[in-house]
């Protein structure tokens, strides 16, 4: 995408879903370099089913 053409919704989304689980996203940008987004998110305290769900 060309700068300034996305709805801006894409961070905000996944903001909202991280904070919902407990978690965070953090971004260190650098102009003309690009930037890196670190998410976090807490360890599950139950274990996966055996048998797929499905």
């Amino acid at each position: 995408k060309e700068v300034g053409t996305g709805t801006g919704l894409g961070l905000s989304i996944t903001y909202s879903i991280l904070k919902e689980y407990g978690g965070d996203i953090s971004v260190d940008s650098r102009p003309g370099k690009g930037a890196t987004f670190v998410i976090e998110l807490p360890f599950a305290d139950e274990q996966p089913p055996e048998e797929p769900l499905l």
